[in-house]
């Protein structure tokens, strides 16, 4: 997929601009830790991998739907219109499932298979947890941004225990996957010789 053809894709899905620039900062990221894995004698694909950060929340605004008043950008009507065709036509479906359908469906199976790992409860997920370093670096690299900046997992773990759990209780998944989270890092950092 060209950069042209996500950019398409970004104009097609109405993404807005903060979850745009969420993207570009995750693909960096990824792109980054797979250059150092490939120094380190890891097979990685860097194309795919940059590919998958810069689409892999294309429908996200479906789970954001309810908190458009946190966007930047104010929100035009043919972009609620949009969206709200999307959140209809992909009812009960994860922004990740819909993003994978939409890549596969263009014929980019690859890319599909690497995009539906990354939501945050996957590595918990069976048959869904991320298993190709492809989908361990994009799983990895995501949750090492909050917005468009970088921070540690420690830090982005802890803003998800205030968004998953408003009343102070964290569900058990959510529990099972921060750990799950801290074992990829664990995992990739092994390979890299050296912390993240």
């Amino acid at each position: 997929m060209t950069d042209q053809e996500i950019k398409i894709l970004w104009e097609e899905f109405h993404v807005p601009k903060n979850i745009q620039k969420h993207m570009e900062k995750v693909s960096e990221i990824a792109v980054r830790l797979g250059k150092k894995l490939i120094d380190r004698g890891v097979p990685v694909d860097l194309k795919l991998l940059r590919q998958a950060g810069l689409v892999h929340d294309l429908t996200k605004i479906i789970a954001c739907f309810d908190n458009l008043n946190s966007f930047e950008d104010s929100v035009k009507v043919c972009d609620l219109e949009a969206w709200n065709k999307l959140k209809e036509r992909y009812d009960g479906m994860t922004d990740p499932e819909i993003t994978a359908l939409v890549l596969n469906q263009r014929s980019e199976n690859k890319l599909a298979d690497i995009v539906r790992k990354h939501h945050f409860t996957s590595v918990v997920e069976p048959g869904n947890e991320p298993k190709t370093w492809e989908e361990k670096v994009l799983y990895y690299a995501d949750k090492l941004v909050m917005h468009d900046k970088e921070v540690t997992l420690k830090q982005r773990l802890r803003d998800l225990d205030k968004r998953y759990s408003a009343d102070g209780n964290v569900p058990d998944n959510i529990k099972e996957a921060k750990k799950r989270a801290a074992q990829i890092e664990e995992e990739i950092e092994g390979k890299l010789n050296q912390t993240v």
